[in-house]
């Protein structure tokens, strides 16, 4: 192969030979080294980021070593070394290749957890930074175990065993972190999901309604309305229902419900309470406002209306502003807002039925409840009521009264 490149008298003394082929790769690094510190640095440079240039600095010097110490091994083969000299020098050449290349990527991890770094402290979260430098050194273990393999299958070790002991040792400790290593992941599927992040109101299934305070590692930790912690694992967070105000926006729609009282016109209470939620400032114009007519319970006319705010933080306020206009203007509009009540009739009947009316006499007497001849002509649950009936009556005459009054002041 390098005769063609190599002049014949560069090749005809194994040693100038050897040495030719070694000098030739040596510049062939030089040349690489330059063509990337020139040219690939120059449009690395015009990127916004710095980390290509970072990276491509880190690695242009190992990349020409590898090529020298690729040519190395060509160098040896005009020699005619023993097969176990060659061998040996060969393995350790590779073996010298593999430790590069492992430092070499180590350095790009660094570079890259560096970046990383620096965004994720940019954020509220501090799940981010504990995910990245888990991440780090999880990919420091992995590399590391993988460069030992190369390396013991460079040498020609049997790995065999190491793969099945380093296997059952995996499970073993997979097992043993069963749970920390499902809050893990339920964090870093929350984080991808974007479905909570901190700032966010929250609630869930299980009832618990706050503000998320940080997103952990292994929890999350949810502050109350009372000032309380909530601390909550990743992974039941992650395979529960989570009700989030803000999102897909901080909008929320505002509920009021009332009642009037029975003979108001339902479509001027609509009217008059659509006119007092447009009056609290803080009610988006669209959608508009909206009232519904429930029904006819059993105490007063039911009625919800329903407008919507821009953001959560203005839910209460806007609440009470509108429930507190609507009242206002019930009042002076003179129209009133019944209180559950009851009609009592008072039965004003000298008879009253007892079980031990004559009627029952055939069937009074099974139990053995009997009366004493003094008390037969007696019915022990009867009572005077006149003093009752007669106050029934003059209830029952003023509200027929006050009814005659409200329907001729409806009609004027």
């Amino acid at each position: 192969m390098f005769e063609i490149i190599l002049p014949s008298m560069l090749t005809a003394n194994k040693y100038v030979h050897s040495i030719s082929v070694l000098i030739l790769f040596f510049l062939m690094a030089k040349l690489v080294l330059f063509i990337i510190t020139k040219y690939i640095m120059a449009l690395a440079r015009k990127t916004t980021t710095k980390l290509d240039d970072d990276i491509i600095e880190s690695v242009d010097k190992p990349f020409s070593i590898l090529i020298f110490l690729g040519g190395i091994r060509l160098a040896l083969l005009p020699l005619g070394l023993s097969a176990n000299v060659f061998d040996i020098i060969v393995k350790s050449n590779y073996t010298l290749m593999a430790i590069i290349v492992s430092f070499t990527l180590l350095a790009v991890v660094n570079i890259v957890h560096e970046y990383l770094n620096k965004r994720a402290q940019k954020t509220k979260s501090n799940f981010d930074d504990q995910l990245i430098m888990l991440s780090k050194r999880i990919v420091k273990v992995i590399l590391f175990i993988v460069v030992l393999l190369v390396i013991l299958s460079i040498w020609q070790v049997q790995i065999g065993p190491f793969l099945a002991g380093l296997g059952i040792g995996g499970i073993a400790i997979a097992f043993a972190l069963q749970n920390t290593l499902g809050n893990i992941f339920g964090g870093v599927s929350m984080i991808l999901d974007r479905s909570i992040k901190v700032g966010d109101i929250i609630k869930l299934d299980s009832g618990e309604f706050g503000t998320v305070y940080d997103v952990g590692l292994r929890a999350t930790r949810i502050k109350t309305f009372d000032n309380e912690i909530l601390i909550m694992p990743n992974g039941k967070l992650a395979d529960s229902k989570i009700h989030n105000f803000v999102l897909p926006d901080r909008s929320i729609r505002v509920t009021v419900d009332f009642g009037v009282q029975y003979g108001a016109d339902p479509e001027f209470v609509k009217k008059i309470a659509v006119e007092e939620v447009n009056k609290v400032h803080e009610v988006m114009k669209e959608p508009a406002p909206w009232i519904l007519f429930n029904e006819m319970a059993d105490s007063a006319l039911t009625f919800t209306i329903r407008f919507w705010v821009d953001d959560l933080s203005k839910k209460f306020d806007a609440h009470q502003e509108a429930i507190t206009r609507i009242y206002r203007r019930l009042y002076k509009e003179g129209i009133g807002i019944p209180f559950p009540q009851r009609e009592v009739w008072m039965n004003d009947s000298k008879k009253v039925m007892s079980p031990f009316d004559k009627q029952f006499k055939d069937t009074n007497k099974k139990y053995n409840v009997t009366l004493n001849k003094k008390e037969a002509g007696k019915n022990p649950e009867q009572k005077d009521t006149k003093k009752q009936a007669k106050e029934a009556k003059k209830y029952s005459e003023d509200r027929k009264k006050e009814n005659m009054r409200r329907s001729a002041e409806m009609d004027e």
